[in-house]
């Protein structure tokens, strides 16, 4: 087979002529085995591009800023120990001042019926009144001190605190710490000097039930009112509710 164009020599599987490089006539219908066909090459389908999302906005400088202080206060509360009080009752020492001036009652009980015995020489029936009111006098001591020593509870926990009162009809007061609005602490002459150092602490709250709480009768007060402030406190600083 010859070059149409310079008539050399070419084999007839040749597409283009080694010398001058001009195609061979019916070259254009052959094809090398294995070359895909035009035809069957389907073009590639591109994807459809996708909306672009709107960006998302940007937290401000205050929402930033609470949302650090909230988070802080989180991790703090976390890692917060325990108050220092958590339960508590009705201290036996609140009751010294009462059991002093049962004696003295007694005493003066006694003397009264000797003296009129002795000096206006009456009977011995002045004893027998003396007696029964002592009796009773000592009686409505001991169920004093076993209503309040036995049944007054009280019990802190981080959200709540806890009241309990009453032997036959026994009422547990609930105040959330975070509904605390006062607290107030009291100690009379009594109680310093008498009573062991024993207190009274006052809790105003909106509560409806019962918006003034008297804990009465609380060994170490000062220790108490502390818990209980640092409770509400922290309760109010993890909710958000006291800048920090």
């Amino acid at each position: 087979m010859k070059c149409a164009a310079c008539q050399t020599e070419i084999e007839a599987s040749s597409v283009y002529c080694p010398k001058c490089g001009a195609r061979i006539d019916g070259g254009d219908e052959e094809k090398l085995d294995g070359a895909p066909s035009s035809e069957g090459v389907q073009p590639s389908e591109t994807p459809e591009a996708e909306p672009e999302s709107e960006p998302a906005k940007q937290p401000t400088a205050s929402e930033r800023l609470l949302e650090a202080a909230r988070s802080a206060s989180r991790k703090e509360a976390e890692t917060d120990i325990s108050p220092a009080w958590t339960e508590g009752g009705y201290s036996p020492k609140a009751l010294n001042a009462r059991f002093y001036n049962t004696i003295a009652v007694t005493i003066l009980l006694l003397l009264l019926p000797l003296w009129l015995t002795m000096r206006q020489e009456w009977g011995n029936w002045v004893w027998y009144p003396a007696l029964i009111l002592i009796v009773a006098l000592w009686i409505w001591f001991v169920c004093v001190r076993i209503y309040r020593v036995w049944t007054i509870k009280y019990q802190l926990t981080a959200h709540q605190f806890y009241h309990e009162e009453g032997i036959f009809r026994r009422v547990r007061d609930v105040v959330e710490v975070i509904d605390i609005d006062d607290m107030k602490l009291e100690r009379t002459l009594w109680d310093r000097m008498v009573n062991g150092g024993v207190g009274t602490v006052i809790i105003k709250s909106t509560d409806q039930s019962n918006p003034e709480l008297r804990l009465v009768g609380l060994d170490n007060p000062e220790v108490v009112f502390k818990s209980l402030d640092d409770a509400r406190q922290k309760e109010r600083v993890a909710r958000g509710l006291k800048s920090v």
